[in-house]
């Protein structure tokens, strides 16, 4: 996702099983970058972030989904991602890094992939897996196909 990249709606994959869906915000991520404390300017330093970037908030399921004073959103493109937390008021709480100064490996997508990661997916030919090339199926997507994956 390139700097000048806005999504509508941004997946965040953090495992097999954990991912978070975020949603385009209406305000200019930019406002949350000015009156920094020493400690985020250092962790934005830190980070190689130069410019650009958009602001999602989080998508909770079950909740309202418009946006409200009291939201975490995510800002950035590419691997320069940071968490912002805003209080009841819309007081933004401090800036961090989304994961953990790449500590953590992340996956973004400029899409809803919900439905996909919701989803049991099987092999679709049992025992005939191998780690070069595997076929997937879904109950709920028939023709759902992955090649060359890479099994860890």
């Amino acid at each position: 996702i390139g700097a000048n990249t806005t999504c509508e709606v941004l997946t965040v994959v953090r495992s097999n099983d954990r991912f978070s869906t975020y949603h385009k915000s209406s305000l200019d991520g930019q406002v949350f970058l000015t009156n920094l404390s020493e400690m985020e300017s250092a962790r934005i330093e830190y980070s190689g972030y130069k410019e650009g970037g958009s602001l999602y908030y989080e998508y909770r399921k079950g909740e309202n989904i418009s946006e409200s004073a009291d939201q975490s959103y995510l800002f950035g493109y590419a691997q320069f991602w940071f968490k912002i937390r805003t209080d009841s008021d819309g007081n933004r709480s401090m800036i961090y890094s989304y994961d953990d100064e790449g500590y953590q490996q992340y996956y973004y997508y400029c899409e809803d992939l919900a439905p996909y990661l919701n989803t049991t997916w099987v092999p679709s030919s049992p025992g005939s897996c191998s780690t070069s090339s595997l076929s997937w199926h879904s109950p709920a997507l028939s023709s759902a196909s992955l090649s060359r994956v890479n099994v860890a």
